[in-house]
């Protein structure tokens, strides 16, 4: 694992429903919570939870990033969890840390990355 680990899956899902290739669709961002990464459930959140059905009927493009489980660091898999328990720091830079809550943090700056990709 690198010194500067942020807490960041490398594996996240997008659901672009087929009606979404000829009109516009709406970008629908969708964070799990603890526990529900798909290194602990899979993709079960992606596919069982209702949210593609709502996307289709609704013309949302979903996109699913994933938080890293890391059995020191990040022992849930939450998103943040450098403002977890004091012990769990997961930028390993107090500095990085407080950017969570900006548009300079990390993984805020991830998924504004993946947005503009989409």
């Amino acid at each position: 694992m690198p010194w500067n680990w942020n807490g960041l899956g490398e594996t996240g899902y997008v659901f672009f429903p087929n009606e979404c290739y000829n009109v516009e669709c709406h970008l629908n961002v969708i964070l799990h919570g603890c526990m529900n990464g798909n290194e602990m459930i899979g993709k079960s959140l992606v596919i069982n939870s209702g949210f593609a059905e709502y996307a289709v009927t609704n013309k949302m493009i979903l996109l699913f990033p994933q938080a890293e489980f890391h059995y020191r660091k990040n022992f849930a898999g939450c998103w943040d969890y450098a403002h977890g328990p004091p012990s769990a720091k997961v930028y390993g830079d107090d500095d990085e840390d407080e950017l969570f809550y900006t548009n300079k943090g990390v993984q805020n700056r991830a998924i504004k990355n993946m947005i503009e990709i989409l």
